[in-house]
């Protein structure tokens, strides 16, 4: 697979129709680490890929160029929220500040800072009874100022889910 980024510089990785895109992503920022730190996001075929699917999923084949685009920022973007995450037990709960054009894993990250214990837990979250997409940024999941997320806990025992609440 050949990515290419606004300048013209072209970024060749190794990979399998059923890798995730992230996983690719990961592969990219090895070799372009100045790329990691950018608002961006990757097209193929005129449309958006979505990096939590495979490339099979985005519809990419051997011969498919993927684009790598840098948002630009706009002042609405790096518009600064606040939100609430508390666990659905509601034993923990801290407010955050984020921008609205972050990565839901940067918040994910923050959350990890002030409670440890979840670090290496499955969690998902919801808002307004939607699940979040931590691949997603703050504004794609439509969180707003505000916002109360929530978080749980998977427990997965023989392919069945349960919750724990914390």
């Amino acid at each position: 697979m050949i990515i290419q980024d606004e300048n013209k510089k072209l970024y060749s990785l190794i990979c399998q129709k059923t890798d995730k895109f992230s996983s690719l992503e990961l592969e990219l920022f090895k070799k372009g680490p100045s790329l990691k730190n950018q608002n961006h996001y990757y097209i193929s075929n005129d449309k958006k890929i979505d990096i939590s699917k495979t490339l099979e999923q985005n519809n990419i084949n051997d011969n498919s160029i993927i684009y790598y685009k840098i948002e630009k920022n706009n002042d609405e973007n790096n518009e600064e929220i606040s939100v609430i995450i508390s666990s659905s037990s509601q034993d923990f709960k801290s407010s955050f500040i984020c921008k609205k054009s972050d990565k839901f894993k940067v918040l994910q990250q923050k959350l990890y800072e002030k409670n440890q214990k979840l670090k290496n837990k499955s969690l998902y979250y919801l808002y307004d009874g939607n699940n979040i997409d931590v691949e997603k940024t703050i504004e794609e999941n439509n969180i707003k100022e505000g916002g109360i997320i929530i978080y749980n806990i998977n427990l997965f025992d023989d392919n069945n889910v349960y919750d724990e609440v914390l």
